[in-house]
């Protein structure tokens, strides 16, 4: 098992400042996209907005083409690395947190007793004040309750 991730900044670089990719009132690691290579096949874990349509929230889909991890670009708010803080191995349990069949806000994986939490949502920065916007199109990650520790 392998995770790769597109990983989208909670707030973009500025002329005063960096991209924030880390922040203590914010519990999550914000990605757009995650690649989740099996032994046999991948999948991308992926997140709708509510767009009126009757579909909203988490879903898989397959690519053809994964994710690739690049040279960083400088003040980019977006990169792609492997996602070494999430465990790997048997899944043990899934569990998912639906307001209806086709409206998915959160999916809870256990592997190796680590639990880990998928919710569609996104980070929005609001006069330099960041809030937790649920559900939107991208995936907010924890483990085990908290914002995994980066190991990139």
């Amino acid at each position: 098992m392998r995770w790769l991730g597109f990983e989208m900044a909670l707030a973009e670089a500025t002329d005063e400042s960096p991209a924030v990719w880390r922040h203590d009132s914010v519990p999550y690691t914000q990605f757009g996209r995650i690649d989740i290579h099996l032994e046999s096949d991948m999948v991308a874990l992926l997140s709708q907005m509510d767009d009126g349509s009757d579909f909203f929230g988490l879903y898989l889909q397959q690519f053809e083409d994964p994710l690739r991890v690049p040279d960083a670009e400088k003040d980019s708010h977006f990169r792609t690395r492997e996602l070494h803080e999430l465990p790997v191995g048997l899944i043990e349990r899934v569990e998912v947190r639906a307001e209806s069949e086709l409206k998915n806000l959160e999916l809870f994986l256990w592997i190796g007793g680590v639990q880990l939490s998928f919710l569609s949502g996104e980070v929005w920065e609001d006069f330099k004040i960041l809030k937790i916007v649920v559900p939107d199109e991208s995936i907010l990650v924890q483990v085990d309750g908290k914002r995994p520790q980066d190991q990139s």
